[in-house]
């Protein structure tokens, strides 16, 4: 094989590489628009509304079983969201609620994955730009340069593809709270015990890219509390 046979096969690999090595970094493109940013999803074991009159004397307790001292940040969010409702109050005293909610967090779970997707779709990327090269040059098309073109920018975007693999991790982190509402028209009395309970659990999970768990823990507490609230009361 001369230089001068070589000059096609040189020029048509320069010109691919550009898109092969984009499409290779871009092929878990799927995880990484999707989990660039935190991606939270709430479910509910049993959903319930509370009749209402909009105005309640709430008594909140948190028994923190998590192991990793999330009491106080269950509590503030948990406040909060109550306290953002308009004729809600807070009392430390349970015999003077009208909403006695009980909360029990639950053990954090996480988990993590690299990207997928990128070795398989980068190489057939890269494939398929040789391929057409090869086929719209005339010079390429019988040769086994063209083949050699085709293998060798499949190779490149498989390489590329699992570059980008191995630096993209996707994190999910699980919350959990088991919760106990106690509601009465008036005041607790435990001699009437004129109140209905109910029960259910709430699970956040969360998913973001090499996620910050310092900054997606607020976030996900904030959501768990509000979705709590919204619930019970607004459904």
């Amino acid at each position: 094989m001369n230089f001068k046979n070589c000059k096609p096969l040189i020029l048509a690999a320069c010109l691919a590489v550009t898109p092969v090595a984009m499409t290779g970094c871009t092929a878990s493109g799927e995880h990484i628009s999707a989990y660039k940013h935190l991606r939270t999803q709430l479910s509910y074991s049993q959903t319930f509304r509370i009749p209402s009159d909009g105005h309640e004397v709430v008594y909140l307790g948190v028994r923190d079983l998590s192991g990793v001292n999330m009491e106080n940040d269950v509590n503030h969010y948990l406040r909060e969201a109550f306290m953002s409702r308009p004729g809600f109050t807070m009392t430390t005293d349970p015999k003077q609620a009208t909403l006695r909610v009980y909360v029990s967090f639950l053990p954090v779970q996480a988990t993590s994955h690299n990207a997928q997707g990128g070795v398989a779709t980068g190489a057939i990327a890269g494939a398929a730009v040789g391929t057409t090269i090869a086929a719209t040059t005339r010079h390429l098309y019988w040769r086994p340069e063209g083949s050699l073109l085709v293998l060798g920018l499949g190779l490149l975007g498989a390489g590329i593809g699992y570059a980008a693999e191995s630096e993209i991790r996707i994190d999910r982190i699980i919350m959990s709270m088991d919760l106990e509402v106690e509601h009465s028209d008036g005041p607790y009395s435990a001699k009437s015990g004129n109140y209905d309970t109910y029960r259910t659990t709430v699970t956040c999970s969360g998913s973001q890219m090499n996620m910050d768990y310092r900054s997606a823990k607020p976030e996900m507490l904030r959501s768990m509390a509000d979705g709590t609230v919204n619930m019970i009361f607004f459904r």
